[in-house]
């Protein structure tokens, strides 16, 4: 009972591992979308890091009363592994689509609305 307990907790950390790859291949879109410093693309490494490893922890109290185990970490890398060997290419490029078309949408309400309010600049001068 107690191993297929444990068989579970692995799955849990295994879709962990997959959720984090997910992240991971949004967060290279937005960065290939938009011009960043070498030390804001450490930043968020680090950044994501700390959340998938918080992930881990709130992960393994909510199931095992907070004891974390090594095989636990091999299923979130496990799971990561299997991601980037199956779906990153497509998932890559579907955020990086949606985040180029959201790019463009988001410049144009900004062009418009810098249009309009120079138009009511231009009145009211």
């Amino acid at each position: 009972m107690v191993i297929a307990k444990e068989l579970i907790f692995f799955i849990y950390f295994i879709l962990e591992g997959i959720v984090g790859g997910i992240f991971f291949d949004l967060l290279r879109a937005l960065r290939h979308n938009r011009k960043m410093s070498d030390i804001m693309v450490y930043l968020e490494d680090i950044l994501f890091w700390v959340i998938l490893g918080c992930g881990v922890i709130w992960l393994s109290y909510t199931l095992n009363t907070g004891t974390i185990r090594m095989y636990m970490i091999w299923g979130v890398f496990l799971g990561m592994l299997i991601y980037f060997l199956t779906l990153t290419k497509i998932m890559y490029k579907v955020f990086d689509f949606i985040c180029r078309y959201l790019s463009r949408l988001f410049r144009w309400i900004l062009k418009t609305f810098r249009g309009a309010i120079n138009e009511k600049e231009k009145e009211l001068a």
